[in-house]
């Protein structure tokens, strides 16, 4: 309870601040032209940032150590500085852009169902969320919708499960997007750099379906357009990562970026020995590499990502206790190309996204291959208030499992009976699709259209969707939409990919005030005729420009019983760079079955267990974190982020499941994430120079 009085007086806790001397300077180009109406935006505190005026002078007040400023004017590149408390005067200089059409857009064609969105998070959106983890699914995974109850960064959202949701970035689809080198067999980051995105767009019900392949809500993901006309390197050292980016622009306009990083469990587990005992270790590299380039004949972006990651640890299971070993190699490729004329958009989308894992355990040995080619085009036309959208795609889905699986669930032992499974999946399914959006008044109303051609089982089925967004006045804005839709399910046979169907209708309210923010939103979903019902609420309230708290709870209800899930948090700007961080998450605990009983086979030696008819719950889950974090100017060009995080600081026991010994006479629980302690820096170098 200690605990708990802590997080309460933390946010009753009275904010004081200094007062500072004013920044002034002037923005030119390149040239030496004063640029009048620049833009200089603080980002701790937007109240205080400014423009310039005729003459390109300008003057920021209220200022503290470590502030991140960012420079705009129309047709310029913006700067990005971070503010010295010792320097009082400061020029910005900005670099004009190619005046080319095509060079305003390089992305996958634009979506039209943007408009019907729950959520649309950039980089500093997921940056300084406190539970986010600098990671866009754990951030995505803190929302009112999300209903994942495992730690894991795989989202669920309202009541379905994770595999349910669809994933894409650049226009790809990608499965399975979750490491596997994290704490207590659960993957708690993604594969995607944050670094590296321009935007994270999340629909948790009615996903567009212009992207299609989801019986849940979409996520999509877009890589940045460009970069800046400046090198930036960046290199993070914490407990258990090293890592490097680099980001540039050529003087040929080509933008490239690079990063990779490398995971590792030593000091991690030397910090925290406590509930990082089963750790044997974990170990994950990977790379990435990002080509943009905008030219008359249109724009082009390329993606290459690839991870080797693998994770052993000590796992119980009443047959057999061993050390249990995954692996995984991943590699995903995206290729986009957009072109721009006046109300036309011409697109074409290719990739390809590949998986390999292995898993070693007792008498289990499995490895899984699969191999999802990719392509899709684009046609849309854009006047006015009417926007229309077509297209075409082609997914190609190969998956293939051998190895030796336990012959009984019960029985893992290496000596204990098994069998060898070889099974080859092919699913090929051709789709098109159209969408219309038309805007008049206040009133935006879309409508959609996919069909789907499974080539290897001869089956279509058709997916359609109806949404309508109303402004009520400037601040109170109302969403209604509704559906139904289709996705490849996971093949359990040879060459028995399936269409999984759900149906979902939702009315969403979203109130925006001066310093208040609410959702409110109703939902109903269909999954295999299994109706689910849910509510969420969620407030974001600004005390003020440096302190703000956020509150959510959802409450929905699955074949007879109640799920809620409720979390609060606060994030606090104090003053000279200094950060706090902070987040309560409780949700209801997860559904088990008892074993009440045991039948012995003689024959193999070996306990079956007998289940309780009942489900019981755990105890509710709870998780009180903070984060700490300082922004330092180490010289003109370079400044660091220092970052010292308490996870579980009650160190809240939340139970996952219940490990037996080999006759179920007695049973020992087992835990999520104990109380944890992470910290490091991450180091950035600005060269403004050509």
């Amino acid at each position: 309870m200690k605990a708990i009085y802590f997080w309460y007086l933390i946010l009753l806790f009275p904010i004081t601040l200094c007062a500072q001397n004013p920044l002034r300077g002037k923005v030119t180009d390149t040239k030496g032209a004063a640029l009048p109406g620049a833009h200089l935006i603080n980002l701790r505190d937007i109240s205080s940032s400014t423009t310039t005026d005729v003459n390109g002078d300008y003057k920021l007040t209220n200022l503290q150590e470590g502030d991140s400023i960012i420079v705009q004017f129309i047709g310029h590149e913006n700067q990005f500085w971070i503010y010295n408390e010792d320097q009082y005067a400061k020029n910005f200089q900005l670099y004009e852009l190619q005046k080319l059409l095509n060079e305003i857009k390089v992305s996958a064609t634009p979506l039209g169902a943007e408009v019907f969105a729950m959520e649309k998070l950039e980089p500093i959106d997921i940056y300084t969320n406190p539970a986010a983890k600098a990671d866009p699914l754990v951030a995505v995974n803190t929302t009112a919708a999300s209903t994942t109850k495992d730690e894991n960064a795989a989202v669920s959202f309202r009541g379905a499960g994770p595999n349910q949701t669809a994933y894409f970035i650049n226009g790809v689809p990608v499965r399975n997007p979750i490491k596997y080198t994290q704490l207590n067999n659960t993957g708690t980051l993604s594969i995607f750099n944050t670094d590296f995105l321009r935007s994270v767009t999340v629909f948790p019900g009615n996903p567009p379906l212009e992207y299609g392949q989801s019986t849940s809500g979409s996520i999509i993901l877009e890589m940045a357009d460009r970069f800046p006309q400046y090198q930036q390197h960046s290199l993070s050292l914490s407990l258990a990562n090293i890592g490097y980016s680099y980001r540039n622009q050529t003087p040929k306009k080509l933008s490239v970026g690079i990063f990779t990083n490398y995971q590792f469990n030593e000091l991690l587990q030397l910090v925290n020995p406590l509930g990082l005992e089963n750790i044997n270790s974990f170990r994950s590299n990977d790379l990435g590499l990002l080509i943009a380039k905008h030219t008359s004949f249109g724009s082009f972006k390329f993606f290459q990502y690839l991870l080797h990651d693998n994770y052993s640890f000590q796992y119980q299971h009443p047959s057999h206790q061993d050390e249990l070993y995954q692996a995984a190699y991943k590699s995903i490729t995206t290729f986009n190309w957009v072109y721009d004329h006046e109300d036309l958009n011409i697109s074409f989308t290719a990739g390809n996204s590949y998986n390999s894992g292995h898993i070693n355990f007792g008498n289990l040995d499995y490895q899984e291959e699969a191999l999802s080619p990719f392509m899709a085009t684009n046609v849309l036309l854009d006047k006015e208030d009417q926007l229309t959208k077509v297209g075409y795609s082609f997914w190609s889905n190969k998956e293939q499992f051998t190895g030796e699986f336990p012959e009984y669930s019960f029985g893992l032992h290496p000596d204990n009976p098994a069998v060898d499974i070889s099974l080859t999946a092919k699913g090929d399914i051709h789709e098109i699709y159209a969408y219309h959006r038309h805007t008049f008044n206040k009133t935006s109303i879309g409508v959609g259209s996919r069909y789907g051609y499974l080539v290897q089982q001869e089956k279509s089925t058709l997916s359609y969707q109806a949404q309508l967004a109303h402004e009520l006045n400037d601040q109170l804005q109302v969403k209604l939409s509704g559906g139904k839709y289709y996705q490849l399910s996971t093949p359990q046979s040879e060459n028995e990919f399936q269409l999984q169907e759900s149906y979902q209708q939702a009315l969403d309210l979203e109130f925006t005030g001066k310093r208040i923010a609410l959702t409110q939103s109703l939902y109903r979903n269909s999954y295999q005729t299994i109706p689910i019902y849910g509510t969420e609420s969620s407030m974001q309230l600004m005390i003020n420009s440096k302190f703000q708290l956020d509150q959510s709870l959802s409450i929905l209800g699955k074949e007879g019983q109640i799920d809620w899930f409720v979390r609060s948090s606060m994030d606090w700007k104090i003053k000279n760079g200094w950060s706090l961080s902070g987040i309560f998450q409780s949700y209801q605990g997860s559904r088990y079955q008892r074993v009440t009983s045991t039948i012995h086979h003689s024959n193999i030696n070996l306990y079956e267990p007998i289940y309780a008819e009942n489900f019981t719950n755990f105890s509710p889950y709870k998780n009180l974190s903070f984060s700490i974090s300082k922004i330092a100017q180490l010289s003109d060009h370079i400044n660091s982020v220092w970052f010292f995080n308490i996870n579980n600081i009650a160190d809240f026991k939340n139970q996952i499941e219940v490990n037996y010994n080999h006759d179920f006479s007695q049973e020992q629980p087992q835990y999520l994430s104990r109380r944890g302690i992470y910290f490091g820096v991450v180091l950035n170098l600005i060269n403004e120079k050509h």
